[in-house]
């Protein structure tokens, strides 16, 4: 059982809040500073932060050495038994970002299974208020590790939340202007993986070999998102993007995304 362990040494918040601390602390989390832009788009409105000082990220000795097959110890918040583990992002943007993370190698380009979506559900039923959690199907859905990894932003409400939450039950909202699929939300772990599996298959992919995707769930709704690229105009989206959350890496790269459009972004990235 998952629920036990996040409740055992106090709320789930409280341990958040201790790893934060002793990880910033320590030098192990390595927060992105941004300052927040509202960028309003044909009705649409969404947050843009940029970059104020782009923080290298460290070069690790290995390459190809996997940073969740034994996470830096001051990164990890609880255990999540059986098979998976809630780490800190380390390089976060949002305060308390978290990773769901399988503790064996699986991989992230595919649909999450039954259990990864228990792990994070635990996550987000043990933390209060409202949650964003999303998967990255594969690098070309904006995925930097090939680990498995669902991550959830406690404490964010989508800036998106009025373009999908009215459109949940019909399935799709026909003014978003690229391909997706909507669903309500549930709490079951395998009725939200049959959710999921059945929005892909509305988008025209096989659950089994999805392709890149992108898949987001508040406590209200589900969304997955086709990927036909990883950027447009040079600007990188990831499933955050179709949250409503956008970044631009400076100046520069604002500039273009609010001379593109973010709504156009996102059409040129869905496929």
């Amino acid at each position: 059982m998952i629920a036990p362990d996040l409740a055992g040494g106090g709320a789930l918040a409280d341990r958040v809040r201790a790893a934060t601390e002793g990880a910033l602390a320590s030098g192990a989390l390595a927060p992105i500073r941004t300052r927040v832009e509202a960028v309003d788009d044909r009705g649409w409105r969404f947050e843009l932060r940029v970059v104020e000082a782009l923080r290298r990220k460290p070069r690790p000795a290995d390459p190809a050495a996997d940073p969740f097959e034994n996470p830096e110890p001051a990164l990890v918040v609880a255990e999540l038994p059986p098979d998976h583990r809630l780490l800190l992002n380390k390089f976060p943007v949002f305060p308390d970002h978290l990773l769901v993370v399988t503790r064996a190698f699986a991989p992230q380009e595919v649909l999450p299974d039954a259990a990864d979506f228990a792990a994070a559900l635990a996550a987000m039923a043990a933390l209060p208020g409202e949650a964003l959690a999303f998967h990255n199907g594969g690098r070309t859905a904006g995925a930097s590790q090939p680990h498995r990894h669902l991550q959830l932003v406690p404490g964010y409400r989508a800036p998106l939340e009025p373009a999908w939450a009215p459109w949940a039950e019909a399935g799709r909202n026909p003014e978003a202007g690229f391909v997706h699929a909507l669903a309500p939300a549930t709490g079951d772990p395998a009725e939200l993986r049959a959710r999921a599996a059945a929005l892909l298959r509305r988008v025209g992919r096989d659950p089994a070999r999805p392709g890149p995707f992108n898949l987001l769930w508040t406590r209200r709704w589900v969304l997955v998102v086709p990927r036909r690229r990883e950027s447009h105009a040079g600007i990188s989206i990831n499933a955050l993007g179709f949250a409503g959350s956008l970044l631009a890496r400076d100046a520069a790269e604002a500039r273009r995304l609010r001379d593109a459009g973010p709504r156009a972004v996102l059409a040129g990235v869905a496929g």
